[in-house]
């Protein structure tokens, strides 16, 4: 499995309204493009910060389906600019993990 971390650090203030987003709108979107969230939460440790933890089968199958997720006119048309108007700033690291330490963290 291919697991995917990503930190957002969001513009002040707006973490409530970046989480109400990614419960509501987001994450049932990445559901219906086939892609695994394992968590989606606020950090304990600075309330301007939200983590992604998503899992794909292959680092091949986590490109197409980004690609189709963040190509998608729904996204595009319908998330893209709301959402990034609430990120300052984010980083990506993609590792390698067995299958069972994801299915211990989802």
């Amino acid at each position: 499995m291919i697991l995917e971390l990503r930190v957002y650090t969001l513009k002040a203030g707006t973490c409530a309204e970046f989480q109400r987003r990614a419960e509501q709108e987001i994450l049932p979107m990445l559901e219906r493009h086939g892609i695994k969230v394992v968590a989606a939460r606020p950090s304990l440790h600075d309330e301007d910060s939200f983590c992604l933890l998503r899992a794909f089968s292959t680092i091949d199958e986590r490109e197409r389906q980004l690609a189709g997720f963040y190509g998608s006119d729904e996204w595009l048309t319908e998330h893209d600019a709301a959402v990034m108007a609430l990120i300052e700033t984010y980083s990506t690291c993609v590792i390698e993990a067995e299958d069972a330490v994801v299915d211990s963290l989802a």
